[in-house]
């Protein structure tokens, strides 16, 4: 138990160091060149530093008033249904746990689960509102199952997870690959799409999304549809039905939804891209799918895996 804690706080001192270690100019995400960018990657790191302890940090509490905790509105689109879906979560991490509460205020029934068992999830649903499931009851969700967690716990899942899974539920993919969190995964390091892969080994098909935000963006910076700058997040999939969904929920949730087109297309999201956690507006993530460049993947992903190296062994 001693060493869990201190596991924890370790982790935690981290993520809460990241701020501070970015200059303004990276926070407000003002150039597309992958090498000037390190604020997204500082950024990134926050993010899977606790996606790999599968742990949530929490971010500031919304209140039932419908207002954050400093005061902002919290974002509902007008379109919200009425009633409200029904969503399972795999992965208790940042994004998951930040998606969850989200969610949950917005009037959906949510299911979270981990790899550890729902008795571990008490504070979690506690604080999310969300109900800690087993990895197996959060697949059965009638409408949306949300994978979210280190590309190298994906062959972990168990076998025939989906069976039972509605035909016409919806999963989305939020995973990144890091070889320095992941190990090197062959496919992945020979050119495959990380969400393609994820398909594959699953066994039904991925729309990728809520990959390239940050959780306290994701959590905090949801604007009502028509707010100047409103933060915009591509959306990639095959299916015109599924990912017709998706975009309206990203809406729902306080955010442009972009089209950025197939599954095959979105790579352009990846790690160490120029859309990677730059809070754009519409605009700004359109210009960025379109600068990114395939032959540049080995390079975007080496260079902020190696970042991440180097800022993990200066921690100790």
């Amino acid at each position: 138990m001693t060493q869990r804690v201190a596991r924890s706080e370790r982790l935690r001192v981290q993520t809460d160091t990241l701020p501070r270690l970015l200059p303004p100019d990276s926070l407000r995400g003002t150039t597309l060149n992958p090498e000037a960018r390190l604020g997204p990657r500082l950024r990134g790191l926050a993010t899977l530093l606790e996606e790999a302890s599968d742990e949530i940090r929490r971010p500031p509490r919304i209140a039932r008033t419908g207002r954050a905790s400093d005061g902002r509105t919290k974002a509902r689109d007008s379109t919200l249904e009425d009633n409200g879906m029904k969503i399972g979560i795999i992965g208790a991490g940042l994004i998951g746990g930040t998606l969850a509460r989200r969610w949950v205020q917005l009037g959906h029934d949510v299911s979270i689960a981990n790899s550890r068992g729902p008795e571990t999830l008490k504070d979690v649903a506690k604080e999310t509102g969300a109900k800690a499931v087993t990895v197996q009851e959060a697949a059965k969700a009638t409408d949306v199952i949300v994978v979210t967690i280190p590309q190298k716990a994906v062959p972990a899942l168990p076998k025939g997870l989906f069976a039972n899974t509605p035909k016409d539920a919806v999963i989305i993919d939020t995973g990144n690959y890091y070889p320095v969190r992941d190990g090197q995964i062959q496919a992945l390091d020979n050119g495959q799409v990380e969400s393609e892969w994820v398909a594959s080994l699953i066994g039904r098909p991925v729309i990728k999304v809520f990959n390239n935000i940050f959780f306290k963006s994701l959590g905090e910076n949801g604007r009502p549809q028509g707010t100047p700058g409103r933060i915009a997040l591509p959306v990639a999939g095959d299916s015109p039905e599924a990912k017709a969904k998706v975009l309206k929920w990203v809406e729902e949730l306080g955010f442009d939804a972009i089209d950025a087109g197939s599954l095959a297309d979105s790579w352009r999201q990846q790690p160490g891209t120029p859309v990677y956690t730059q809070d754009r507006d519409a605009a700004g993530v359109k210009a960025a799918l379109a600068e990114a460049k395939r032959e540049r993947l080995p390079e975007y992903r080496n260079a902020a895996n190696q970042w991440l190296k180097d800022f993990l062994a200066k921690q100790g």
